[in-house]
């Protein structure tokens, strides 16, 4: 199947494709504060209609399970954005971090090099450069 193809069953315009690959990814690892656990439940309407409505920034995100629960304790985003400020702009206008659910947010600029997800094998991979600096 064609690049098009996948983008169109995916529901994808070749053109926002474009777009996102030319910007920086960024890696959020947010840790939740225990004590607020309850702003997941709380939040959850609000942080989701925020990722929807901010979509084409979102590489892949979602809660990590912890214990023989699956308790959800943490979240991971993988995010685009023109630098690490710009990012972190994104990020902060979701509702679990404005209203307080993590207690610690790292972030750390990320290069997709390998895998299905990017649609190259180690060693073929298409090498990331970042946009120059102005």
């Amino acid at each position: 199947m064609s690049e098009g193809a996948l983008l169109a069953a995916a529901g994808l315009a070749a053109a926002s494709v474009a777009k996102v690959e030319r910007r920086v990814c960024f890696m959020f690892l947010c840790e939740d504060d225990p004590a607020k656990a309850h702003l997941r439940t709380e939040a959850v309407r609000r942080h989701l209609a925020y990722v929807e409505a901010n979509f084409a920034r979102y590489l892949v995100a979602g809660p990590l399970l912890a214990g023989p629960t699956g308790e959800m304790t943490k979240s991971l985003f993988l995010v685009t954005g023109a630098d690490l400020e710009d990012a972190r702009a994104l990020m902060q206008g979701d509702p679990y971090i404005a209203e307080g659910l993590y207690k610690v947010v790292t972030a750390h600029p990320f290069v997709p090099a390998a895998g299905a997800w990017i649609g190259a094998r180690s060693g073929r991979a298409r090498i990331y450069k970042p946009p120059p600096r102005d």
